[in-house]
């Protein structure tokens, strides 16, 4: 793998479409809203969307490729970051979903907190599960989000997903025999752990997250789910990976209301 030759900090934001338009909708404009223009650009590959997702996609400065058919998330994600490495303008990339909804400053925040620890090998935020979140107004999904965040850092999911490239040349890319989806991030985690470094998430940062909202809804999800947690146990010699997993969740109330968030 190139080295990055004279990045400073600006991201490659790599995010992957696939149907759910309501959704890209209000990921794309909350990314753009509360992300610095000047520390990121986005690329994005889109898994062959049957919907108008390219005609909204065509509407942003964004590095698009795809559109045609569905290659699976290893290997798209794979794709968007062996392009934007063969730039050589970037210090991290960054994985997001399309069912993300995101907040003021969080790529600064996550930026800060990563740069701060040299052995942390990725870093991801705090989630606030809602498959409705898109219909919410953007006073209230800013406001719940600063309320709930607080200055927790630990082990927990780690999308959205900010990686180093001094990580990325130590492990490299994700392991494309988990295709079409499930197990390529918990491989990912494992690798880093291997490779001596910390996958951490803090709770400074708060975003929305519909969760699973594209992938569940693939044909034959549970079958192929199964068959990669073999691959995952049989690639490591392990008999269980949760620990990799890094799912944690709690519930939180604010305003009389409950969330689910995903957090250290």
């Amino acid at each position: 793998m190139q080295k990055t030759q004279g990045a400073k900090m600006r991201v490659a934001i790599c995010l992957l479409t696939l149907n759910k338009i309501e959704w890209t909708k209000r990921c794309l404009e909350s990314l753009f809203k509360y992300t610095n223009k000047d520390k990121f650009d986005l690329f994005v590959y889109d898994n062959g969307s049957a919907n108008d997702t390219i005609n909204i996609l065509n509407k942003y400065e964004i590095y698009l490729f795809g559109g045609i058919e569905n290659i699976g998330v290893a290997k798209a994600r794979n794709f968007l970051m062996k392009e934007a490495i063969k730039l050589k303008k970037y210090s991290h990339v960054c994985q997001i979903h399309n069912d993300m909804i995101f907040t003021k400053n969080w790529l600064n925040d996550m930026l800060f907190i990563l740069e701060s620890d040299k052995t942390i090998g990725q870093l991801g935020c705090s989630c606030i599960v809602d498959s409705k979140a898109y219909l919410l107004k953007d006073e209230e999904i800013q406001d719940v989000a600063e309320a709930l965040k607080n200055s927790n850092t630990g082990t927990a999911n780690l999308d959205p997903r900010l990686i180093p490239m001094s990580t990325l040349e130590k492990i490299g890319l994700y392991d494309e025999q988990f295709s079409p989806q499930e197990c390529e991030d918990v491989d990912y985690n494992k690798r880093v752990e291997d490779a001596g470094l910390k996958s951490l998430s803090t709770q400074k940062v708060m975003v929305w997250h519909a969760w699973m909202q594209t992938r569940t809804g693939l044909p034959d999800f549970e079958k192929t789910c199964k068959a990669n947690q073999i691959k995952m146990l049989k690639k490591h010699n392990i008999k269980n990976f949760e620990k990799w997993n890094l799912s944690n969740r709690k519930m939180y109330t604010h305003n009389d209301k409950s969330y689910v968030v995903c957090c250290p």
